[in-house]
């Protein structure tokens, strides 16, 4: 029997390795021997997550021993380029410059410089400006990492704009500005399947990312998912400037987060997709203005997915100023989802399925309940409820075992004041339990549910 790891096998020791992202946990099995040193070493370069305008020297670092060994760069799977830490001075512009002016030093060492031109130079086809930048820029040398990493499977930027906006960063623009030629030949990316572009700068046209901006990665062949927060207005204009053809991207999965994002923009990201098998969007931006919430609009672009959409998310509890449910005037819903044939999760405010204006009043003809869910709804979770949302649930004990065999769940979550949770999961079970169906039924209080709610 084996006396220690150094006497296991290299296939078990590997597997043990991969097992564990700690750092200093791998970063001390390098020293048990010279063996174990050489399968440890690629798994210490798997992650690399960096804030930038802080200490570029530790990019610098991870640059200068993956140019060494080419071997580690290939081993790097997930890469997180993100932006300051937000302190006091954060919005303090002319404090940056001050402390920029004295500490922040991104131009790389003279010995290193050949190295990082060497393997710069063929991304940009020997132009003197751009490979400058390559020894002054922070940015121009992000890039290079991400640009020489190609076994790459997620990547997460932050604030990924291709302009200046307001002059804290100088060079914001970059990053993307190397990426995107690369990208449009084919030449790097090519496996990443995670793409997730937010922003602590949410605030007027500093508003997370552009589609201009995140338009190329769209075209990536193994890309699956895309995440990020972002604030897109109507008069923006930062949904404009998006390239990829109609039904073109590899991308099933959006998620949207933290985010106010007009419907123009959504469209255009959803009509990019080839097939969607999974959307979610929350209306929760921290600091922003007014964002129409077009849940039939919404519906039109989700249709051309309609024969492949398996879950869908919408949650408008936390937006910051346009609150559906308690706006005069009625809410149109999302309409009939009978034809969406694969969708067996839906978690969507009451006035997504029901429509309703503040008075209570139904919108619309067709609105209950029973005649607008897919047929083979698994689970259902009205995250915000609305007057006679109840009655709407009950409605669908008659029928459920006829058109909705598969539904099994439903979740009631952020109920009216005064509201009786006991009583209601009774009603509901009763009226379902006399014809037959067997669904749970969870009442769930917004304590208990979703972190922005609680911050």
């Amino acid at each position: 029997m084996p006396r220690s790891i150094d006497h296991f096998p290299d296939e078990l020791i590997q597997n043990i390795i991969s097992r564990n992202d700690d750092k200093q946990t791998l970063y001390s099995l390098c020293f048990v021997s010279k063996r174990i040193h050489g399968i440890t070493l690629p798994y210490l370069y798997r992650r690399f997550t960096h804030r930038m305008f802080e200490r570029p020297q530790r990019l610098h670092t991870f640059l200068r021993s993956v140019l060494v060994r080419p071997e580690l760069v290939l081993a790097c799977e997930h890469i997180e380029i993100l932006d300051p830490e937000t302190s006091v001075d954060y919005w303090d512009l002319d404090s940056w410059r001050g402390w920029a002016e004295e500490r922040y030093l991104p131009i790389l060492q003279a010995s290193d410089h050949m190295a990082i031109l060497t393997a710069g130079t063929p991304l940009h086809n020997n132009a003197q400006d751009e490979i400058g930048h390559l020894i002054h820029s922070e940015e121009a040398q992000a890039a290079l990492l991400i640009c020489l990493a190609q076994n790459l499977t997620y990547l997460h930027i932050e604030n990924p704009n291709t302009t200046i906006e307001a002059r804290r960063f100088q060079t914001d623009h970059l990053l993307m500005e190397t990426l995107h030629p690369q990208i449009r030949e084919n030449k790097i990316l090519q496996n990443l399947q995670h793409l997730a572009a937010t922003s602590s700068r949410l605030e007027g046209g500093q508003g997370g990312f552009r589609l201009s901006a995140i338009a190329p990665f769209f075209r990536l062949p193994g890309l699956r998912k895309f995440s990020g927060n972002v604030c897109h207005e109507p008069e923006d204009g930062l949904f404009a400037g998006f390239d990829c053809p109609a039904r073109s991207s590899a991308v099933t999965t959006l998620s949207l987060h933290h985010s106010a994002v007009c419907p123009l923009a959504l469209q255009l990201m959803i009509g990019a997709c080839a097939r969607l098998d999974h959307f979610a969007c929350d209306w929760a931006g921290t600091a922003v203005g007014w964002v129409e919430l077009n849940f039939p609009l919404l519906r039109a672009a989700l249709r051309e997915h309609r024969a492949t959409l398996r879950t869908l998310t919408l949650d408008t509890r936390a937006h910051f100023d346009s609150w559906p449910e308690h706006d005069d005037g009625l809410i149109p819903a999302l309409g009939d989802l009978g034809d969406f044939v694969l969708l067996e999760a839906l978690d969507v405010p009451a006035s997504a399925l029901i429509g309703w204006d503040e008075a209570g009043v139904a919108h619309g003809a067709g609105s209950a309940l029973r005649d607008v869910l897919p047929p083979r709804i698994r689970e259902l979770r009205v995250n915000q409820v609305a007057p006679r949302v109840y009655e709407h649930i009950a409605a669908l004990a008659e029928v459920c075992n006829e058109r909705f065999p598969e539904l099994r769940r439903v979740v009631l979550v952020d109920m009216h004041d005064g509201a009786d949770a006991g009583g209601v999961e009774a009603d509901l079970r009763k009226a379902f339990g006399d014809w037959g169906t067997d669904v749970d039924f969870v009442v769930e209080y917004p304590a208990e549910t979703g972190y922005y709610l609680r911050n």
